[in-house]
Protein backbone atom coordinates (compact mmCIF):
# COMPACT_ATOMS: atom_id res chain seq x y z
CA UNK A 1 0.00 0.00 0.00
CA UNK A 2 1.45 3.67 -0.45
CA UNK A 3 -0.16 6.94 1.13
CA UNK A 4 -0.24 10.08 -0.88
CA UNK A 5 0.62 13.49 0.32
CA UNK A 6 -0.89 16.26 -1.41
CA UNK A 7 0.11 20.28 -1.24
CA UNK A 8 -3.33 21.04 -1.45
CA UNK A 9 -4.00 22.95 -4.77
CA UNK A 10 -5.26 20.02 -6.24
CA UNK A 11 -7.17 17.20 -6.26
CA UNK A 12 -5.09 14.47 -8.52
CA UNK A 13 -4.01 11.91 -6.46
CA UNK A 14 -2.64 9.52 -8.65
CA UNK A 15 1.00 9.24 -8.01
CA UNK A 16 1.73 7.10 -11.47
CA UNK A 17 3.12 8.86 -14.36
CA UNK A 18 0.67 8.71 -16.73
CA UNK A 19 -1.50 11.07 -14.34
CA UNK A 20 0.78 14.06 -14.40
CA UNK A 21 -0.73 16.09 -17.21
CA UNK A 22 -0.59 19.57 -15.85
CA UNK A 23 0.36 21.88 -18.35
CA UNK A 24 0.94 19.12 -21.58
CA UNK A 25 -1.27 19.51 -24.50
CA UNK A 26 -2.60 16.31 -25.97
CA UNK A 27 -4.20 15.91 -29.17
CA UNK A 28 -5.49 12.53 -30.57
CA UNK A 29 -4.01 9.37 -29.39
CA UNK A 30 -1.01 10.69 -27.54
CA UNK A 31 0.63 8.94 -24.27
CA UNK A 32 1.30 11.63 -21.62
CA UNK A 33 3.71 9.27 -19.55
CA UNK A 34 6.46 12.49 -19.64
CA UNK A 35 3.98 14.68 -18.19
CA UNK A 36 5.72 16.70 -15.75
CA UNK A 37 5.59 15.07 -12.04
CA UNK A 38 2.76 16.63 -9.81
CA UNK A 39 4.35 17.20 -6.96
CA UNK A 40 3.00 14.24 -4.76
CA UNK A 41 4.57 12.67 -1.86
CA UNK A 42 4.12 8.77 -1.87
CA UNK A 43 5.57 6.71 0.73
CA UNK A 44 4.89 3.16 1.78
CA UNK A 45 2.35 2.04 4.34
CA UNK A 46 0.60 -0.55 6.39
CA UNK A 47 -3.33 -0.10 6.53
CA UNK A 48 -4.51 -1.32 9.99
CA UNK A 49 -5.65 -4.80 9.72
CA UNK A 50 -9.24 -3.88 9.50
CA UNK A 51 -8.82 -2.03 6.63
CA UNK A 52 -7.45 -4.65 4.73
CA UNK A 53 -10.25 -6.90 5.68
CA UNK A 54 -12.28 -4.47 4.13
CA UNK A 55 -10.69 -3.96 1.03
CA UNK A 56 -10.94 -7.94 0.59
CA UNK A 57 -14.12 -7.72 1.25
CA UNK A 58 -14.39 -5.20 -1.35
CA UNK A 59 -12.47 -6.68 -4.09
CA UNK A 60 -14.37 -10.28 -3.16
CA UNK A 61 -17.85 -8.45 -4.02
CA UNK A 62 -16.29 -6.90 -7.16
CA UNK A 63 -15.05 -10.70 -8.36
CA UNK A 64 -11.50 -8.62 -8.86
CA UNK A 65 -8.50 -10.73 -8.07
CA UNK A 66 -6.24 -7.92 -8.43
CA UNK A 67 -6.22 -3.70 -8.60
CA UNK A 68 -6.29 -0.98 -6.51
CA UNK A 69 -8.82 0.24 -3.99
CA UNK A 70 -8.68 3.88 -2.80
CA UNK A 71 -9.63 5.75 0.24
CA UNK A 72 -9.23 8.85 2.10
CA UNK A 73 -9.83 9.06 6.01
CA UNK A 74 -11.91 11.36 7.66
CA UNK A 75 -10.23 13.62 9.82
CA UNK A 76 -13.59 14.09 12.31
CA UNK A 77 -13.72 10.88 12.94
CA UNK A 78 -10.73 8.77 11.40
CA UNK A 79 -13.39 6.36 8.95
CA UNK A 80 -12.00 5.48 5.68
CA UNK A 81 -14.26 6.89 2.56
CA UNK A 82 -13.26 4.42 -0.41
CA UNK A 83 -13.87 6.32 -3.18
CA UNK A 84 -11.96 4.62 -6.45
CA UNK A 85 -11.81 1.23 -7.05
CA UNK A 86 -9.53 -0.20 -10.16
CA UNK A 87 -9.46 -3.71 -11.49
CA UNK A 88 -6.30 -2.78 -12.40
CA UNK A 89 -4.23 -0.02 -11.37
CA UNK A 90 -1.82 2.39 -12.31
CA UNK A 91 1.37 1.60 -10.34
CA UNK A 92 3.48 4.60 -8.79
CA UNK A 93 6.61 6.08 -10.08
CA UNK A 94 9.61 4.38 -9.16
CA UNK A 95 7.20 1.49 -7.45
CA UNK A 96 9.97 -0.57 -6.39
CA UNK A 97 11.81 2.17 -4.50
CA UNK A 98 8.73 3.22 -3.27
CA UNK A 99 7.17 -0.27 -1.80
CA UNK A 100 10.38 -2.24 -1.94
CA UNK A 101 9.63 -4.56 -4.71
CA UNK A 102 8.67 -4.53 -8.30
CA UNK A 103 4.48 -4.77 -9.06
CA UNK A 104 5.11 -5.37 -12.39
CA UNK A 105 7.24 -8.47 -11.93
CA UNK A 106 4.23 -9.64 -9.42
CA UNK A 107 1.90 -8.87 -11.54
CA UNK A 108 3.41 -11.15 -14.47
CA UNK A 109 4.11 -13.94 -11.91
CA UNK A 110 -0.16 -13.62 -11.12
CA UNK A 111 -1.08 -13.95 -14.87
CA UNK A 112 1.24 -16.79 -15.29
CA UNK A 113 0.34 -18.70 -12.57
CA UNK A 114 -3.09 -18.38 -13.66
CA UNK A 115 -2.28 -19.39 -17.04
CA UNK A 116 -0.82 -22.17 -15.62
CA UNK A 117 -3.88 -22.98 -13.65
CA UNK A 118 -6.08 -22.83 -16.90
CA UNK A 119 -4.26 -25.55 -18.86
CA UNK A 120 -6.43 -28.50 -19.86
CA UNK A 121 -6.17 -32.10 -20.54
CA UNK A 122 -6.32 -30.83 -24.36
CA UNK A 123 -3.00 -29.05 -23.72
CA UNK A 124 -4.90 -26.10 -24.41
CA UNK A 125 -3.38 -23.06 -22.02
CA UNK A 126 -6.57 -21.21 -21.60
CA UNK A 127 -9.89 -22.52 -21.31
CA UNK A 128 -13.49 -21.20 -20.71
CA UNK A 129 -13.70 -23.23 -17.81
CA UNK A 130 -10.38 -21.98 -16.01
Amino acid sequence: AIKVYTTGESFNLCPAEICQTEGVSVAGDVCVADAPKSGLVVEACQPPAELIDAVERIAAAARMDMGGVEYLTDESDGRALFYDINALSNFVADAARVVGFDPHARLVDFLEEEVRRCATATGSRFSAAG
